[in-house]
């Protein structure tokens, strides 16, 4: 179960993970919380993505995120970190489920019990921990080449619903509530490095880091660009699903019908990825931090969890992606910083 994998490849796992959770309803909240200004905040909140993986990225390549923490802050605080992540990791694996379940329900199955859905989507996450890292970062990498040129083919179709006066006012609204939840969205980007100890070419973390989450975030801005040029505000803010929403509205003529049906199996494609990712790595983050070693056990464990979770419907699940992003935009900097100053006295 030691399998490992390269920096491409979980580049393009992570990059669907981060764009997932803006299909899934981040981008919806931008455009609450932003208004016509959203594509803008989601530009802004990339790029400041981008300065933290290009920071961070060679320090966590030379080290590890684990004997960072523990050079930074202790062996126990190393420890201690490792649960909160899990903790997070669980959270956001179940919301994933809700969530996507949910969107299955309302669009394609609306006579369908939801439980039927979730046992599907827990089924999915199961048979990921099952295969390892090695088979879902394939995937991963697959879906991070096709979502782009899909979803970027479907903002063409609907060029001709474009009107520029919709972007404005151009900076829209800015609230402290929707920053925290740009934020957010990227806050999957975090296990790239909690993916770090499995990556053969450790010298390809940075550049890959970088370019996971610059693609992601152009991709997820530049749709929510286009979906603004489509629907004016306010009534944009309405719809709980902006990219689904876009591919309805894109005009493809004879050549490609029905590219809403192509995004919807895309959708879901990257929703079952990201929900059995997530689920793997809680297992591999609670297994590492406790040194545990059966990883079939945890897997079976940590499915039960996020399958009891989401029967539940927990309302809470969505603090998973702000600890995740509270880890990326401030823990894992100022770990590195002081690893940094204190690396020279314990040389």
């Amino acid at each position: 179960m030691n399998q490992k994998t390269g920096a491409k490849e979980t580049a393009g796992l992570v990059t669907v993970l981060i764009f997932n959770g803006f299909m899934l309803g981040e981008t919806a909240s931008a455009v609450r919380h932003f208004a016509t200004g959203s594509w803008i905040a989601i530009l802004v909140v990339t790029f400041a993505g981008v300065l933290v993986m290009h920071f961070c990225g060679s320090v966590v390549a030379s080290v590890g995120i684990r004997s960072l923490v523990s050079a930074a802050f202790g062996r126990y605080a190393a420890i201690g970190a490792g649960i909160v992540l899990f903790v997070a990791t669980v959270l956001n694996a179940s919301h994933t489920m809700s969530v996507l379940t949910n969107a299955v329900g309302e669009v394609v199955l609306p006579n369908s019990p939801r439980v039927f859905i979730i046992y599907v989507a827990s089924g999915a996450a199961l048979a990921v921990c099952l295969l390892g890292p090695e088979a879902i970062t394939r995937y991963g990498l697959v879906l991070g080449i096709v979502l782009p040129l899909a979803l970027v083919g479907v903002a063409l179709f609907s060029a001709n619903r474009w009107q520029g006066i919709n972007l404005f006012p151009l900076l829209g609204r800015w609230s402290l509530r929707g920053v925290t939840g740009a934020f957010a969205s990227f806050g999957n980007a975090l296990y790239f490095f909690a993916a770090s100890s499995h990556i053969k070419d450790t010298g390809s973390i940075r550049p890959a880091a970088v370019s996971s989450v610059l693609t992601a975030g152009i991709m997820a801005s530049s749709l929510c660009l286009a979906y603004l040029l489509c629907v004016p505000y306010p009534a944009g803010q309405t719809f709980d699903y902006p990219f689904y929403r876009l591919a309805l509205m894109a005009n493809s003529s004879v050549v490609f019908q029905r590219p809403d049906g192509f995004v919807f199996i895309l959708w879901i494609l990257t929703g079952f990825v990201s929900a059995g990712a997530l689920t793997l790595f809680a297992a591999r983050i609670l297994g590492a931090t406790l040194n545990l070693k059966n990883h079939r056990a945890i897997s079976f464990g940590v499915v039960y969890l996020c399958l009891a979770l989401t029967m539940a419907d927990v309302t809470f699940g969505v603090w998973g992606r702000y600890v995740a992003a509270f880890g990326v935009f401030v823990f894992l900097p100022i770990t590195c910083i002081i690893y940094k100053i204190r690396r020279p006295r314990n040389d």
